[in-house]
């Protein structure tokens, strides 16, 4: 956001300030510059009111979300720094209401993985095999109809 104000002498002061708009912000956790492509299509093509962020793993995402938090977050489980869990964990930790949706790409999680990513509400769990198309189909019902 930004802060700024006008003031002349004796006559007052005028303070203004903006907040930035999380719910138009999309986070997405990956690496590989050849696999961000799709995305960036289906933002410019269907979801245009939102802005695409990437992060490289779940550190540097993490010091995203606490910038400011998205209004969704695309993440692998297995990452290097952090893994998901830590990550989605410290999402909710701001994201009390558990509005933001998060889609976790992820295979052969134990039983207790599970349990911990169910606990953190979250919205889906999709193979790491998923295509783009199941993630796109996500990201548009879910975030055109909210």
């Amino acid at each position: 956001g930004e802060i700024w104000f006008y003031s002349q002498k004796n006559k007052g002061s005028e303070f203004h300030f903006t907040l930035p708009r999380s719910e138009d912000k999309i986070l997405i956790v990956e690496e590989h510059e050849d696999l961000q492509i799709p995305y960036q299509e289906i933002i410019e093509n269907s979801l245009k009111n939102y802005t695409l962020t990437f992060s490289k793993n779940g550190f540097e995402a993490h010091n995203l979300i606490l910038e400011e938090t998205p209004a969704a977050l695309i993440t692998y489980h297995d990452m290097p720094l952090m893994n998901g869990i830590q990550l989605v964990s410290s999402l909710r930790k701001k994201d009390h209401s558990g509005r933001v949706l998060v889609i976790v790409l992820a295979d052969n999680l134990t039983r207790e993985e599970s349990k911990l990513y169910s606990s953190m509400n979250i919205n889906f769990i999709l193979p790491v095999t998923a295509t783009i198309d199941d993630i796109s189909n996500i990201l548009i019902d879910r975030l055109i109809v909210n």
